[in-house]
Order: structure tokens, then sequence, then C-alpha cells
């Protein structure tokens, strides 16, 4: 079927992940763990959240920490593998995105097999496959396409929405603040 052609990027991509990946740290993945490190080994709510919030926004990667912090809890183990497999999950998001966007009248699915080979490319996102350091920016690419998803909607409801993510981008990652700038001009026009 044609929709497998579509899937089958994807599932390639995740299996590869599945088999390559290790659980152990690489590059700037040791300067995280040692801001993790001492949120998990802190006393009181307080002294985690000044830890949490105590870098500056193009260091602060919220969300990647909220993440790996969230898996710690439930395995009580920091597991990269598990992160780098949830990091790369927002992938599936923005071909959602990707799908739904294109117009309704033509056939979607041979326009979103381009995207699906550009998404889930092995040679280009190795980066993503290996380091979950690095996952930052594909969370503020899915807020960001969150974003203008919902902005694209006229209730106001889906503003709110746009922006919450619109915040939680600027939180993912540095270059996630542009998604605000952006936000209000696709607004002004």
């Amino acid at each position: 079927s044609i929709k497998f052609l579509v899937f089958l990027p994807a599932l390639i991509y995740f299996y590869s992940i599945y088999a390559y990946t290790t659980n152990i740290p690489f590059s700037d993945d040791y300067n995280r763990l040692d801001r993790i490190i001492p949120i998990i080994q802190s006393d009181t709510l307080r002294e985690k959240l000044e830890i949490l919030l105590s870098y500056s926004l193009e260091q602060l990667l919220l969300v990647n920490k909220v993440v790996i912090l969230l898996i710690y809890s439930i395995w009580g183990e920091i597991d990269l593998k598990l992160a780098i497999i949830f990091g790369n999950s927002t992938l599936l998001g923005l071909l959602f995105f990707a799908y739904k966007t294109l117009p309704e009248k033509r056939e979607k699915i041979f326009l979103v097999l381009p995207a699906a080979l550009l998404l889930f490319q092995l040679k280009e996102n190795w980066i993503y496959m290996t380091w979950s350091a690095s996952h930052g920016c594909l969370y503020a690419l899915f807020f960001s396409g969150l974003v203008f998803y919902f902005l694209e909607k006229s209730p106001i409801k889906y503003f709110f929405g746009a922006g919450f993510f619109a915040i939680c981008s600027a939180l993912s990652f540095g270059s996630g603040v542009a998604t605000l700038a952006t936000g209000w001009l696709i607004l002004i026009i």
C-alpha cells in the first residue's frame, strides 16, 4: 500500500535508533548530566527548581531536562537511549503537521512521502540518533509546528494553545524564541 511507503522511512529510522543507540553519554551529554544529577540529589523542591532554571535561555533546554527527569522518576535510572527515542518521536509529529497543512483537494500521501524522506534521513540525523543533548532543537521544532498549526485555526482557544506551545518552544532551545516573533508576525498578517 502507498501509506506504508510513507511510514517505511520512519520504521527504518526508529529501528536504527533501537539497534545502534547505546545508553552511554556522548559529548555534551556529560555536561547535561552534570546539570541533572544535582537536581536528583537535592532535597527540597525549591532547590530542584533553582537548579532546573538556573541557566541562560540558550543553555536552559528545559524540556530535555524534564524528559530525562521523568525517565529517572519512572524507571529509577537515567536511560539516554529512551530519551533519544522519545526526542526523535517528535519527528512523527512534524510529519503529521506536514500532512495536515497540505491542501485537501490533492492526494496527500504522494505529497507527504518527500517530507518523510527528508525527516527520517539516517545520514543527516545521526546526531539525533546518538546524542541525547541535541534533542532540544527537535522539541523546539515540534512545539513550533504546534504553534503554527494552532495559529491556522480560528477559535480563541487555539490562540492560547499556540501561546503555550510558543513558550514551550522558547524553553526547549534558544532559537525557539524565533517562534514567538514569527507567530506574532503571522497574527499581524
